[in-house]
C-alpha cells in the first residue's frame, strides 16, 4: 500500500554565523526560504524593499539548517520508501535519524531520495 506524509507545513530553522554565534532556533515554513522566516521572525528587514536587500547580506554567510520530526505508523514503511523535495538550497545536505541521505547541488530540480532501512516506525 502507498503511504504519503507532506512534510509541508511549520519546521524549525537555526543559524550558526561565521563568528560561531546561534541564531535561533525559530518556527519556519517550508516551502518557504531562510529570508522570509528571518523577515517574519523581525530579525532583518523586508529584503524586498527598496534596498533593504543590501543589509541582509550577511545570511549569505551562514550555515542554516531546517529540521523537521516526523511519524510513521509501522504499516508506513514499505520496501521502497523515498523523501521527495521539489526545491532544496543550492548546496544543501539531507540527514535522516544521524545519517546522511544526500547532498544536493541544484535548486532547480527536485530531488528523490531513497531513504529505504533508514525511516522508521515512530519518531523520525
Amino acid at each position: 500500500m502507498k503511504h504519503r506524509v507532506d512534510l509541508n507545513g511549520p519546521w524549525c530553522l537555526t543559524g550558526v554565523m561565521p563568528d560561531g554565534t546561534q541564531i535561533g532556533p525559530l518556527e519556519a515554513a517550508v516551502p518557504g526560504h531562510v529570508h522570509s522566516d528571518l523577515y517574519r521572525a523581525g530579525l532583518i528587514p523586508d529584503p524586498f524593499w527598496r534596498e533593504q536587500a543590501h543589509a541582509c547580506q550577511w545570511i549569505e554567510t551562514c550555515a542554516w539548517k531546517y529540521e523537521r520530526r516526523f511519524f510513521l505508523e509501522e504499516d508506513a514503511i514499505s520496501s521502497w520508501t523515498c523523501l521527495h523535495f521539489e526545491g532544496l538550497d543550492t548546496y544543501a545536505e539531507v540527514v535522516l535519524n544521524g545519517v546522511v541521505v544526500a547532498k544536493t547541488d541544484n535548486m532547480f530540480i527536485p530531488w528523490e531520495i531513497d531513504v529505504s532501512g533508514k525511516v522508521r516506525a515512530g519518531e523520525n
